[in-house]
This record gives structure tokens, sequence and C-alpha cells, in this order.
């Protein structure tokens, strides 16, 4: 008989039990990582009733590639498209939540007396809560489409974030046990500094290629070249001294902004299935029932810690970012939960044998509960809402509701912040391109053969376009004169002293001042024109790429508690073949078709004489009663909140004064559909909000007028 290797045998064991535990719990409607989890534990050392894998340490290797598999796909997944759209709510929430439970997680383990470093990673742990989980409680319970959704998609991107960043630092906190500030900040610059330069590069040259290669990218050839572009950058990523899980997200967030991330995902995703299914059993393979129970104690109040840290941190940042409290609190109950980055971060802690393998069993027992706690807890948030709905005072919910319009006609109104945004992106290109030019020279220098001041000379002369633009390049903003003045003189003394300081890299000091001071007039002022035409192209070409994807933001409607969300249509609803004049849907449903996808193409703002057809994608604007109603009298499947495919919408506003042509008309005689490219959505009138107000609304003097619109009309 021919020898078969332990592995064939641990991996039919492995696969079959954890196929069957999938088909069990998706019968029961639970998350199927749990029932890798029990797989583990059955094919595992400590269930004693049933043989246990033989070569576990091979097994680990297969379930380190399924971490790098699940972290690209994350990072497919997530893009800065999607990061703009979450908008500064989902930010502020997000950091306010993890800075508390955190906070209260640390406390709570010091009490229990545990060392530094296991309170830094559980700490960690808890601070994640679980995407699948929610994502599957959210449509077994038919809530994608709430507007509260969108708030909690939005901390979940923040939160994996937060992990991604946790997997950098961890490795360096356990190496020194100390994360003091300077050396914090190291770290943190360091790693912006490595995300930025490879987002750049990757979105300068990846959708360029791709686009010449489209042709030939079926199954087989995308799954190779994915693949092997993210152990490519897991080896980057290693070599600059990071882990692998962040090489596999950066590139798998490039990949996502080459218009190939849907092919990506739909042929890359049985293989993330296939090793991520291993690394969850892996996990299971720890579980031990004997810890369990001689820790059952310590499980309940971490569970307790986690209850209650994720449900005040998330219902806390969400009334400061400006939620409304029913939002908030179904957002806060949503998230008490944690998932498969604590167990990455808990894997991580094993491997630099900082946590021992106690610890598994304890987080894999608080992950399980809160995980069947999570619909449950999710239900009560209605409940508790209702209740606490005529307990209330007016005047408290008259604050609240002031405040959250307050903070949202800010962000509408300070266009100096928008500048600011603007500008910090621009100067932290431009800084990390130069940065990278200037030290990739002077480390080849040595091994090139060639003298200091002709390497000095090539670095600035590659980056001097990009010098240009930090020195030179117009500010396009309407801001007083002597700001304007004052803000170009910044930025020539910044300029100098940045490329001063790096040039020191190759020249002594006094010879890099006077050399620069020779050829900055020479450079700059002479060849500006030449110089600007160069930074163009660069500009032109990257700008072109990065917005190579149909995805991007839309608006967020917040002051009037209405939101976008998207449903398809499937064939046997009622609404196929009407138009959607014959539809009624703004008297009769309160809701306002935005735009509507079929194939490939995009129709924004749809004429009424526009028919529906079978799986159309609709985008409608309303609030969670009004998209509801719809929803049930129409027959309509919900795909999510918020979503990546519709074309980029802005939301506008107007006041219609004594002279505007709009005084007297009615909504359907308006134009506004051909002069803005885009729909009245709400109407402010003496203080009285008018949502999506029928096409024979009379437009009078004084009237607010919020029009959706294209982002170029």
């Amino acid at each position: 008989m021919t020898h078969i290797p332990p592995l064939l045998r641990d991996l039919a064991y492995i696969l079959i039990t954890a196929g069957f535990a999938s088909i069990l719990f998706r019968k029961i409607r639970q998350p199927i990582a749990i029932g890798y989890l029990i797989s583990g534990f059955l094919v595992g050392p400590n269930f004693t009733f049933s043989p246990s894998v033989v070569e576990p340490q091979t097994i680990k290797l297969w379930a380190e590639i399924g971490v790098v598999f699940l972290l690209f796909a994350l990072g497919l997944e997530f893009n800065f498209k999607k990061l703009a759209k979450v908008g500064l709510p989902a930010a502020i929430t997000s950091c306010i939540e993890i800075a508390f439970i955190f906070s209260l997680s640390f406390l709570v383990t010091s009490l229990l007396g545990w060392r530094t470093e296991h309170k830094v990673f559980l700490a960690g742990m808890l601070s994640i809560s679980s995407t699948t989980i929610i994502f599957r409680s959210f449509e077994e319970l038919n809530l994608k489409s709430r507007s509260f959704a969108q708030l909690v998609f939005g901390i979940l991107i923040f939160e994996d974030l937060f992990a991604i960043l946790l997997l950098v630092l961890l490795p360096a906190y356990a190496a020194s046990k100390n994360f003091g500030g300077t050396e914090l900040f190291i770290n943190l610059f360091k790693m912006g500094f490595f995300i930025l330069l490879w987002f750049l590069l990757g979105i300068f040259l990846l959708p360029s290629i791709f686009r010449k290669i489209r042709t030939y990218l079926d199954a087989e050839i995308t799954v190779l070249l994915s693949t092997g572009l993210c152990f490519f950058m897991v080896v980057v990523s290693n070599y600059a001294g990071y882990s692998a899980e962040l090489g596999a997200f950066v590139m798998g967030s490039l990949l996502s902004e080459t218009g190939e991330r849907e092919k990506i995902e739909k042929y890359f995703h049985p293989l993330k299935s296939l090793f991520g299914a291993i690394f969850f059993v892996s996990i299971g393979m720890l579980i031990n029932p004997d810890t369990i129970s001689n820790n059952l104690g310590i499980v309940s109040i971490l569970f307790v810690t986690l209850i209650v840290g994720k449900i005040f941190g998330v219902l806390m940042g969400a009334i400061i970012s400006g939620q409304k409290p029913q939002n908030a609190l179904h957002a806060s109950f949503s998230m008490a939960q944690i998932g498969e980055f604590s167990f990455i971060i808990a894997t991580l802690g094993l491997t630099l044998n900082i946590l021992d393998e106690t610890i598994f069993p304890i987080i894999v027992a608080v992950s399980i509960i809160s995980t069947f706690t999570t619909p449950y807890l999710i239900k009560s948030s209605f409940i508790i809402t209702q209740s606490l709905k005529n307990s209330i005072p007016i005047r408290l919910q008259n604050s609240l509701d002031a405040y959250s319009r307050s903070l949202y006609m800010f962000s509408f109104q300070q266009s100096w912040i928008s500048f600011l945004k603007k500008s910090f992106v621009y100067f932290s290109i431009y800084t990390t391109i130069i940065l990278f030019i200037f030290f990739a020279l002077a480390k080849i220098q040595p091994y090139i053969g060639v003298n200091r001041y002709f390497a000095w000379g090539i670095a600035l002369l590659i980056s001097s376009p990009f010098i240009w633009a930090l020195t030179l390049k117009p500010i396009e903003e309407n801001l007083p004169q002597p700001l304007l003045r004052t803000l170009r003189l910044l930025r020539y003394i910044f300029s100098l002293l940045f490329i001063l300081i790096l040039s020191t890299l190759f020249l002594p000091l006094q010879t890099s001042l006077l050399l620069l001071l020779a050829t900055s007039f020479f450079t700059f002022w002479k060849f500006s024109a030449r110089l600007q035409d160069t930074y163009g192209w660069y500009e032109n070409r990257f700008l072109s790429n990065y917005s190579n994807e149909t995805a991007s933001p839309k608006p967020v409607i917040t002051p009037w508690d209405i939101h976008i969300s998207e449903f398809t249509v499937v064939p046997q609803a009622k609404i196929v073949g009407k138009t959607i004049s014959e539809l009624n849907v703004r008297e009769k449903y309160g809701v306002t078709i935005a735009s509507l996808k079929r194939g490939d193409a995009i129709l924004i703002a749809p004429t009424s004489n526009e028919r529906i057809y079978p799986h159309d994608t609709l985008y409608l604007i309303g609030g969670d009663q009004e998209i509801l109603y719809f929803q049930n009298s129409l027959l309509l499947a919900p795909l999510s909140s918020e979503s990546d495919t519709v074309q980029d919408q802005n939301l506008k506003k107007f006041v219609v004064d004594k002279d505007s042509p709009l005084l007297g008309t009615q909504i359907k005689d308006s134009n506004i559909r051909d002069k803005h490219k885009g729909i009245i959505i709400g109407v402010e009138r003496a203080g009285e909000r008018i949502l999506n107000p029928p096409a024979t609304f009379v437009i009078n003097e004084g009237d607010l007028i919020w029009v959706l619109s294209q982002s170029n009309a």
C-alpha cells in the first residue's frame, strides 16, 4: 500500500468535519465560523472520543495562510472611497467606542490581576466587533436597509482599521513591553508612510495594468495573479518590518480600486473559504473544556465587560457624533460581540509567546456566547427604544435634534474645513513621494558607485514635479487674500526646510543650503511651466485610475433622518412592468427613486416614463418607515443600505429668492432635472420640513430646496 502523508489524512478529517458542521449551523441559522470552531474542538487533542490531528504544526501553517487570505479579502471589501463615504459620525463613534471598551477592559483585567501584556492583548480582542455576525444578524432580521445599519457598517470599517493597526503595533509592544509616546508616534508615522507609499504606487500602476490585460482575466489567471500579488505584498511588508496581515490587507485594498474587484472576489472566494475554514478549525483545536470550566467566573466577567463596554461606548459615541437617540441605541446593541479579528489577535499573541493557551478557550467562550446573544440584543433594542420613546423629556429630545442638525449644517457651511482636509491629503502625498525618492537614492547610491552630488541632483530632478506642487501649486479656494498670501509664504518655508533636511542624506548641511538656494530659482521658477505639465500628467494618470471604479460616495442626509437604500427587483414583484409615474411612489409611499441600475447602465434621476424590469436595482430615498412600507407593498428584496455601486451623487441646497425663475412654479415644471441633473428630495418652508414633495408642489419665495444631483452637475 502506498504511503499517504499524514497531512492528507488530517485535511480529509478536518474538511469533512468542518463541512458537516457548516451544514448543521447553516440549518440552525447560526454563523458558520462557530461551526468551524466546534469542528476544531472535535478533531483537536482535548476531545478524546475521536481521532486527533496527527500534524498540528502543518495545519498551523495552513491556518496562517488562511489569516493572510482573510485579510486580503477584507482589503478587497475595503476601499478608500468607502472610507470617505461612511463619514465623520462613524469615525467619531468608533474612536469613542474603541477608547471606552479598551479602557474598561484594561481596568477589569487589572482588577483580576492579569499581567500588563495580557491586559493589552485582551483589550484589543474585546474592542473589535464581528463583521460576519452583524451582517448575518441584519440579514436574518431584515435590517440592512434601516438607517442605523449605515452607522454600524461605518463603525465596522474603522474597527477593522484599528485591528490592522493593532496587528502592526502589538509586535513592537511585545518586543519592548512599552508604548512610549515617541515610540508610538514613530511606529504610526512609519506605518502611515508605508501604506500611503504603496497606495500611491498601486493606484498609479495597477488599474492601468489590469485595463490592458482585462481580456485575458478568466478565473484561472485572476486567481493566480491576485494570489501572487497578495503574497508579493506579504513579502514586502515582512521585509519592511510589518506583519503579513498588513501586506495582505494593503494589496486587497489596492486591487479593490482596479475596477476588477467583483471578479477577483468571485474567483477568490472559494480559496478564502477553504483556508479560512482551516484557520477557524485550528482555533477550535485549542479549546479546552477544563480551562473553560475552571474559569467560568472570568468568562462571565469578560462577557459582561464586552456587553456593557460595547453598548455604552457606541451609544455615547453615536450621541456625541450627532446621531438620533433611536439610531444610536440600535447601533450600540448591534455591536456587542467579538469574532474573527479577536482570534487573529490571540493567534498573534501566541506566536509572539506573549499569551499562553489558556487565553484561547476563554476568548472563544466569550465569542460564542456573544454570537448567540447578538440577535436577541438587536431585537431588544427596538423594545427599549419604544419604551423610552415616551419617557424622554420633550426638551431633551429637541436639544438632541438641534445638536444633530447643527453638526450637520456646520459640516456643510465650513468651507475652510474642506480646504484643510484637501490640503492635508495633498501635502501627505507630495511629502511621501519626495521622501521615498530621496531615501531610495540615498540607499542605493553606495552600491551604484555614483558621486554624492550627482545622486543628490538626480533625486532633486526626479522629485522636482512634486516639489513644485508642494511649493507652487495654486490654492483654488475662496479664502481671503491676506490668508492666501500667508499660506503661500508658509509653503515656501516648509518646502525649503523639508528639501534641505532631505539633502543632508547626501551632503553636509551648509553645502545643501547653498546648492538648494542656487538651484531653486533656476529650476522651480525658470521651468515652472514644464514642471507643472509634468506634475499634471502624473496627477491626471493617478486620478483617472483612482476614479476607474463605478463605486463612489453618496450623500449622507442625516438631518432629516432619511437615507439611501438599495433594492433589487425580483421577477414576481408587483412593480415589474410599470412606469415610475404609474407607481406614483412619491405621493403613495413617500419615497423617491434617486437612481436606477440596469446591467452596467446607471440612470440618475430616472424620468417618470422609465419602466421597471426584473433584476433592476433601485436606489430609494426615504425614512425607515417609508422604505419599509414600499418594500413590503411591492415585494422587493433588500440588498443593503448605502451601497457602493451607485454613481457619485451630491446633496445641494439653495434658497428661492424673489428673482428666482422657480418662484411660483410646480416641481414638475421647474426643470431641476435638466438644470442640476437631479431631483428635489425636500423643501424647508417656515420651519416645516416637507420630504419628497409631490410633483404638483408649488415653490414659494424663501423656500430652502434640497436637490440630489450628480457631483459634476
